[in-house]
């Protein structure tokens, strides 16, 4: 399933009927938030940076309703490993598919707001491409006798794309059944 983003321009081109919004499905609802994310200044890893993003398109079925608003993370080993390729590698060639979604920089109306999320957005993914590094953001699910996954096992897995900054893309982990691969 793919989403398109609400705008304002919904009033003059309404949306198509299969994705016309429905208030009382959360799963539909485009997901907008943080990336709280350390370990991106070389001289002070240990500092944090604020993103606003927005989850703007999915395919497959990302449990977006069961992600936090914030999602905390590094970018520094442990926490980002240089397995860019390996985990390309295990998308392409998973099946049943895992779920993935493109986040993009929030839109923040002050334009010198906008303008320093849109370049810290853009220096993450930057250093998650050069470094070909994937961030390992853990969301605890409620453990049940039915899910194999330990503490750590769910989440999503931040890549950058190969041919732009301004993007980035998560692979969602969020089921009982699905938890983070083997080489982690």
């Amino acid at each position: 399933m793919v989403l398109r983003l609400p705008s304002q321009l919904e009033s003059f081109v309404p949306p198509p009927a299969s994705q016309a919004p429905n208030a009382a499905d959360a799963i539909y609802t485009p997901w907008r938030g943080q990336f709280l994310v350390s370990g991106t200044r070389a001289s002070d890893i240990g500092s944090n940076v604020n993103i606003r993003v927005t989850g703007v398109e999915t395919d497959g079925d990302t449990q977006s309703h069961l992600w936090p608003s914030r999602f905390v993370f590094s970018v520094t080993s442990p926490h980002a490993l240089p397995i860019l390729a390996q985990l390309q590698n295990y998308l392409t060639n998973r099946s049943p598919p895992i779920p993935l979604t493109t986040f993009m920089p929030d839109r923040i109306r002050d334009p010198d707001q906008n303008a320093v999320n849109q370049s810290q957005f853009r220096s993450l993914s930057r250093l998650l491409w050069d470094g070909q590094l994937v961030a390992i953001v853990a969301i605890a699910l409620t453990r049940s006798p039915t899910s194999p996954g330990g503490p750590g096992r769910h989440g999503i897995l931040l890549f950058p794309s190969s041919n732009s900054s301004a993007v980035l893309f998560g692979a969602v982990f969020l089921t009982p059944t699905d938890t983070f691969p083997d080489f982690l």
